[in-house]
């Protein structure tokens, strides 16, 4: 959305209007539009856009850039941390926008940012603990796992829930969760599986996550300082893991240096009748993520002079 000039007509089919109109007459002369200022910002004279992530310049000239990413799953350790560049950026949106510099971002969208010595931890630990206390869960004992292994959650056992949105509302926030907490990533794809139609069990199941969650409240992401960037992926899958389906499910996990920046769990859409063939569907994935990333990191110097290159291991 970032990469469109919204000054463009559009046609209005709502209303009963016989010639196009242009945005700016509806929002006012006195109202910016951030879209096309962050285009512009874009499109300095000595950057380019990346091919693989637009919303990313390069540089072309030697000349220091702010990466700008709107990509939300991971946390880029490569800005720049020239004073003056970052000075310079601030008064340039100061000139689009009027804003007011608050100083270290410390809560921004329920992520919470502590900074150490060493790096700095991403949690989202008053999500969590509000989550906990608005679905009843407070005086709930705790538990060391996600799920119950001795549970097989199955879409055709146990009552209706007469109000489905309660739970598709619980599994949307616990999915929300999975920014900082990567060991709910599973459990929250395999409830995720029942939203149309949920049952007691798939409840209970979800209950039992909080549980977990309420376990320790003060898990993260701790993104390190160090200057190693090796990026290294661990992929797994399980064979038939759906006992609907008897699809797949397939995992990753990506690491540049010692910090996380990428991860999912999810359902494959084949069904494979040898493991084999499941784990190269998840090795599949898992390359994609690398290529995306390898491509980013090859168009930072900062990036190329420290890495060591790409190791995936199954």
């Amino acid at each position: 959305m970032l990469d469109k000039d919204i000054t463009k007509e559009v046609t209005n089919t709502d209303y009963s209007v016989s010639s196009p109109f242009v945005l700016d007459n509806i929002v006012g002369d006195n109202i910016q539009t951030p879209i096309v200022s962050l285009t512009n910002m874009h499109t300095e004279p000595t950057t380019t856009q990346s091919v693989s992530a637009p919303t990313i310049p390069t540089e072309t000239q030697n000349e220091p850039v702010l990466r700008r990413s709107t990509r939300t799953h991971t946390v880029p350790k490569y800005l720049r941390t020239d004073l003056a560049e970052i000075e310079s950026l601030k008064a340039h949106l100061h000139d689009q926008f009027k804003i007011k510099y608050l100083g270290k971002l410390h809560y921004f969208l329920s992520l919470e940012i502590l900074y150490k010595d060493n790096g700095g931890l991403i949690s989202q630990k008053k999500f969590a603990t509000d989550l906990i206390k608005e679905f009843g869960c407070s005086n709930y004992s705790t538990t060391s796992s996600p799920l119950d292994p001795s549970v097989k959650l199955s879409s055709i056992e146990g009552t209706l829930l007469t109000d489905p949105t309660y739970y598709r509302k619980l599994v949307g926030k616990l999915n929300f969760l999975t920014n900082t907490r990567m060991d709910i990533t599973y459990s929250v794809q395999h409830l995720s599986q029942f939203l149309q139609a949920p049952r007691e069990p798939h409840l209970k199941a979800a209950f039992h996550v909080l549980r977990y969650l309420k376990n320790d409240l003060n898990q993260g992401i701790f993104m390190t300082k160090h200057a190693d960037c090796t990026i290294t992926a661990y992929c797994d899958s399980d064979l038939a893991a759906c006992s609907d389906s008897r699809k797949s499910v397939s995992g990753y996990i990506v690491f540049q240096g010692d910090s996380p920046i990428g991860w999912k769990s999810k359902k494959q859409t084949t069904i494979y009748l040898s493991s084999a063939e499941a784990e190269y569907r998840a090795i599949r994935k898992v390359v994609g993520e690398l290529v995306w990333l390898e491509r980013n990191c090859s168009s930072s110097p900062e990036i190329q002079s420290s890495s060591h290159g790409v190791l995936m291991r199954y």
